[in-house]
């Protein structure tokens, strides 16, 4: 656990805090873990919603994407991202290659 690693906060949480009974404790961690499942019932049902009104790709949708970035591959996308100047790129489909490519830096970009 990497709050008991700093010693100094565990010793002043617990010289500034007073022990709660346990039957309290265990009240509030059933009303905590109720609020957390709504959140994340909610917090699905929006991604969801936005999946199947056609905005998944929202950045696109906002206009924060250009249609070159929109059409791009991803393995390309991530090639650039990690800085690799050239990359053989393969691509599948279940089992079946769907794509086999080389991958080559432009200098001038």
């Amino acid at each position: 656990m990497a709050l008991f690693r700093f010693r100094w906060l565990r010793k002043f949480v617990r010289r500034h805090t007073t022990p709660i009974p346990q039957n309290v404790a265990f009240d509030w961690k059933a009303k905590l873990s109720i609020a957390y499942m709504l959140i994340t019932w909610n917090a699905v049902g929006v991604v969801l919603y936005m999946c199947f009104t056609g905005r998944a790709d929202w950045p696109k949708y906002y206009g924060l994407k250009t249609e070159e970035e929109a059409n791009k591959k991803p393995a390309i996308y991530f090639a650039e991202l990690l800085g690799i100047k050239k990359a053989h790129i393969i691509s599948y489909s279940g089992v079946h290659k769907k794509d086999d490519f080389e991958y080559k830096k432009d200098e001038s970009s």
